[in-house]
This record gives C-alpha cells, sequence and structure tokens, in this order.
C-alpha cells in the first residue's frame, strides 16, 4: 500500500483560534520567521507575517494575497513537522499554481523563491486596500479578480537509484483532468493508495462524503492528530470557544 500527503485549501486558516493555536507549533514559527527574515532583508515593506497571521478574521479575510501566501507558510511548516515522526510519502497533492506548499514540499521551488515569486509581493508593495471579493465565507474558496481557478496536481517519489544528482525528489504524474478526485481515484487505481493524511490544519480537501465509494478503501488522517505532542491543538479551540 502507498500513501500520500494532501496539502489542504486557501481556506485552513480562516478562523483566528485556529491561526493562534497554529503559531505555537515551533516548525511553523520557524517558518513564518524565515519568510519575515526575506521581507526583511529584501523588500522595503513594512509587513509582519506573525501579527497578520493573529490579525482578528476581518482584516486576515480581507486581504487574500496575504491569506494564501500565509496559508503556504503554514503548510510548509506543519509538513515539517509531519516528516519528525514519518517518512516521506509516496505522492504529494495540492495546488500547483499561486502559492504553493506542494511544490516547495516536492523540491520543485525552494521556500525563499515561492516567497518570492508570490502574488502577495508582486509590486514589492503592501496592498492598500482589499481586492474585490465575491465570496468569503468560511469553508468556501474565494472568488477573486483577477486569480485563476486552482489547478491540482499530483507529485510521485523518484526511487533511490533513479535519483539524479541536483534533480528535485519527486517528479509530476501527467492527469488528463487535474481535480483532486481524479487524482485520487488515478492513486487507488493504479498505485494502490492506502492512505491519505491532510496537511491542515482542518477544512480537509480530502474528506468521507458518502457519496463517493473509493474513499471507503483508504485511511484519511490529518497531520495534527497523528502527532502524538500535538493532542492539545483541537481541544484548546474548544476551550477558547466555550470561554468567548
Amino acid at each position: 500500500m502507498s500513501d500520500a500527503i494532501v496539502f489542504n485549501g486557501l481556506n485552513s486558516l480562516d478562523f483566528v483560534d485556529v491561526r493562534r493555536n497554529v503559531c505555537r507549533i515551533p516548525e511553523v514559527v520557524s517558518r513564518i520567521r524565515q519568510a519575515q527574515q526575506y521581507v526583511d532583508e529584501h523588500t522595503d515593506l513594512d509587513f509582519d507575517f506573525l501579527n497578520f497571521i493573529v490579525s482578528d478574521d476581518k482584516t486576515f479575510l480581507s486581504h487574500i494575497r496575504y491569506k494564501s501566501l500565509a496559508a503556504c507558510i503554514v503548510q510548509v511548516g506543519l509538513f515539517d513537522r509531519y516528516l519528525r515522526y514519518h517518512k516521506k510519502p509516496s505522492f504529494m497533492i495540492g495546488n500547483i499554481n499561486g502559492d504553493s506548499a506542494l511544490q516547495v514540499a516536492c523540491g520543485v521551488l525552494s521556500f525563499e523563491s515561492m516567497i518570492k515569486r508570490s502574488a502577495a509581493f508582486a509590486d514589492n508593495q503592501v496592498e492598500e486596500a482589499p481586492r474585490e471579493v465575491v465570496s468569503l465565507q468560511a469553508g468556501s474558496e474565494p472568488v477573486l479578480s483577477g486569480f485563476s481557478l486552482t489547478e491540482y496536481a499530483v507529485f510521485i517519489q523518484i526511487e533511490q537509484d533513479e535519483l539524479i544528482e541536483g534533480e528535485p525528489p519527486y517528479a509530476k504524474i501527467e492527469i488528463d483532468q487535474m481535480s483532486v478526485s481524479k487524482i485520487v481515484h488515478k492513486l487507488v487505481d493504479e498505485h494502490m493508495l492506502g492512505q491519505i493524511v491532510n496537511i491542515g490544519p482542518g477544512n480537509l480537501l480530502v474528506s468521507r462524503t458518502g457519496e463517493d465509494m473509493i474513499l471507503d478503501q483508504i485511511a484519511i488522517l490529518e497531520s495534527i492528530d497523528l502527532d502524538p505532542m500535538l493532542s492539545w491543538f483541537w481541544p484548546a479551540l474548544k476551550e477558547s470557544s466555550v470561554a468567548s
């Protein structure tokens, strides 16, 4: 049986309590600091990643380009965390356009290159005002003027004896229709996929709906739930909700 990592969508950080909790995870903090260092050293922007991520929901949701980059940074940090306790997966799935944690995890892009190429800093200026947003409801994909539709891709781990020095350790698999559902079905049918781990937090890109019978054949998990040192994560959210 093979396994796959899925990097969740843009809306995984839509709630302030989730964002504040995820910023307590050391690997996530490390990636936020790395991104901040790049901005401080290579731009003249007065922008603080950590303050933005833990800001109130209205502020966070109103700046879609920074929200997208923040979600990518957090997912890279959570993948770093996942690798502390688990081997690299056979496959990795996620968006390939825009800010892409998938390409960083696969070695296609360096973390610094991903930051540099981000639309958030395309003009080397902080957005003066939110873009025109059609929908910013939690749990739905935002529709933004000037943003292209999300394109998903899957990468397969290259066998050790086939690795070429200087080349990424993962290679893209060509699939006619790059939807997550098509990708999962192909991996189950052709590669005996037995487990999917979502890199979140929350808002799972792959989950059981009761309509897709093929998902009953595989285990669907979340990286935070698998981490023995992060058992506090979801209970802390419930406590915060009760307190408020």
